[in-house]
């Protein structure tokens, strides 16, 4: 028993839990916090957590202009950052298709990078900007920005940290048969 005991610690640090950095980025609590506008490039357009088109749920952000939607948080080391995310869907015309969204990195070095990602469709498109991250860093803010003169739609943002470490199931079992000889040649021994 005492050996089981000892596989389970030794198995332990292997089960890491995943994480959610940012909050309210599925917007269901109806308003933007800790959301907020910054950087005005439409002269007093605002995001606002609305009902009128959400991806999943209820809410979701809107804005129609070139104004930045922001949040701050804890700093977080990008290695360990696994996905960062988002929804967007432009509801109208074709015409404004490849129509791009600036996606803005704030780190703890007081440094930003940014990324464009364009929309395909009228539909709702899954955005993956984790690959943007700048190597190094630690991140402390994410924002989005509309585009002049078309409304967008933001829903179900996510910045995922840490998730499971765990080993393959192959490599486990091979570490489980040689810890199970390990145990059976000292219970041998100790005969």
């Amino acid at each position: 028993m005492r050996y089981v005991s000892l596989a389970m610690l030794l198995v332990m640090p292997f089960a890491a839990q995943a994480g959610q950095v940012l909050v309210n980025g599925d917007f269901e609590s109806g308003v933007l916090t800790p959301w907020y506008n910054a950087n005005d490039l439409c002269s007093g357009c605002l995001w606002s957590a609305t009902n009128l088109d959400a991806r999943t749920g209820t809410y979701s952000a809107t804005v129609d202009g070139n104004r930045e939607l922001e949040q701050d948080f804890a700093a977080v080391l990008n290695s360990d950052i696994t996905e960062v995310s988002f929804w967007a869907h432009f509801p109208v015309s074709s015409q404004f298709l490849a129509s791009g969204l600036e996606v803005d990195f704030f780190y703890s070095d007081s440094t930003t990078s940014n990324t464009v990602v364009t929309a395909l469709s009228t539909d709702w498109e899954h955005f993956d900007v984790t690959s943007a991250l700048a190597t190094g860093k630690s991140l402390v803010g994410l924002a989005i920005y509309g585009n002049s003169g078309l409304s967008v739609a933001v829903d179900d943002a996510s910045i995922v940290t840490g998730t499971s470490t765990a080993p393959e199931p192959s490599s486990l079992a091979l570490f489980a048969g040689g810890f199970m000889a390990l145990a059976t040649g000292l219970r041998r021994r100790a005969r």
